[in-house]
């Protein structure tokens, strides 16, 4: 992910804009949070603490801080939320390319600035995601980032969007209580924590197992 440029609205500056942004993805764990910590200004910010986060599935993320509503997605969740100053869309699209997306920012009930991000997919990600479609297994993704629909993930990393499934808000709980950290534990599989490394072990499971049942039943025939 990579933040293109900034587009900052009304009286909103850009150092509290990248601030209240970066705080709100980092508590969120968005996949957005390194890119706007990074671009922070001045060595003495820091991160905040959200309260009364919220994720509006499939629009964006929001809370309060500093006593203030601040909300982060789609245009659709600026107009759902009756935000005020929102840019006309004609002129929205005059500041994005292909293969950029935009982000609103609004701070107080209006919008603050206009986050231009783009997306790029890896190559060896692209490779091994493929390898998971043909032994026809879904990726199951939790997702708070607005962009990142199931669409858009199939397009970018060149897979059909029926290999592709984002876990609904509603399973949150669900998913916090599968993947949380444990002090010990009898793991089946291991490997070095990155998804490349990951998807091969899966798919070596998989073969190993069906390899094993084809055993046992020409076993059994014979």
């Amino acid at each position: 992910t990579k933040l293109e440029s900034i587009q900052v609205i009304g009286e909103a500056h850009t150092e509290e804009a990248l601030r209240y942004a970066a705080s709100l993805t980092e508590h969120a764990g968005s996949i957005l949070k390194d890119i706007f910590a990074g671009a922070i200004l001045t060595d003495d910010q820091t991160l905040q603490t959200f309260e009364n986060y919220v994720y509006d599935e499939g629009k964006g993320i929001g809370g309060w801080l500093d006593n203030k509503r601040v909300l982060l997605g789609t245009r659709d969740m600026m107009i759902e939320h009756s935000i005020e100053g929102i840019p006309a869309t004609a002129k929205v699209r005059e500041m994005v390319s292909e293969g950029q997306d935009v982000l609103y920012l609004s701070i107080s009930g209006s919008v603050a600035a206009l986050f231009i991000v783009r997306l790029e997919a890896s190559k060896s990600i692209r490779h091994w995601l493929k390898e998971l479609e043909r032994e026809n297994m879904l990726l199951l993704l939790r997702s708070n980032d607005a962009m990142l629909s199931q669409r858009r993930i199939s397009k970018l990393f060149g897979i059909r969007e029926e290999s592709v499934k984002i876990i609904s808000a509603r399973y949150e709980e669900d998913y916090n209580e599968e993947t949380k950290a444990v002090q010990t534990g009898s793991p089946s599989m291991l490997c070095a924590g990155r998804l490349a490394g990951f998807i091969q072990t899966v798919i070596g499971a998989k073969r190993i197992r069906t390899a094993a049942n084809l055993g046992m039943i020409l076993q059994a025939v014979t």
